[in-house]
């Protein structure tokens, strides 16, 4: 059995950082190729103490760890199928981080382009700009200046 078994469907640099960082604790740790895994029987997946899922596919990722899980509960899966899901809307992430307590960033839902403009008078620059959907930085733009935001 291994330690830790980060699943994705491609490794990036912060894997390999993952990776390095639990082996150099001691702890065994493998990247399982996500595509290489079907989901159903728990069999197809190595067994191992703990598993991240890094998945870029927001279709693959929850249906890996609902299948890998013995349960709803099971710490074993350091994010489950239900946080990968709330994780792919901003707003609703945000919204859970703010009923837990937890320090948020000020943001603004943009939906036009003049919620785009009120944010821009009310956030002020430098600010984010994030899609909604979606993640590991695909689509999000630093604005330094309002006239760039105009552009968007």
């Amino acid at each position: 059995m291994i330690d830790l078994a980060l699943i994705a469907d491609r490794i990036g640099w912060e894997d390999k950082a993952i990776l390095a960082a639990a082996r150099a604790r001691g702890a065994s740790a493998e990247w399982l190729d996500d595509g290489a895994l079907c989901c159903g029987e728990r069999a197809d997946v190595p067994e191992a103490g703990a598993y991240l899922l890094r998945s870029r596919s927001f279709v693959r990722a929850p249906l890996i760890a609902a299948t890998i899980a013995t349960g709803p509960d099971d710490p074993s899966v350091i994010n489950p199928a239900a946080t990968i899901d709330l994780c792919s809307s901003k707003v609703a992430a945000l919204a859970r981080m703010r009923q837990a307590g937890l320090a948020t960033v000020p943001y603004r839902l943009v939906l036009t382009r003049r919620d785009l403009a009120r944010a821009v008078e009310l956030l002020g620059c430098p600010l984010v700009l994030k899609p909604v959907n979606g993640g590991l930085g695909r689509r999000v733009l630093l604005v330094h200046e309002p006239a760039v935001a105009d552009s968007v």
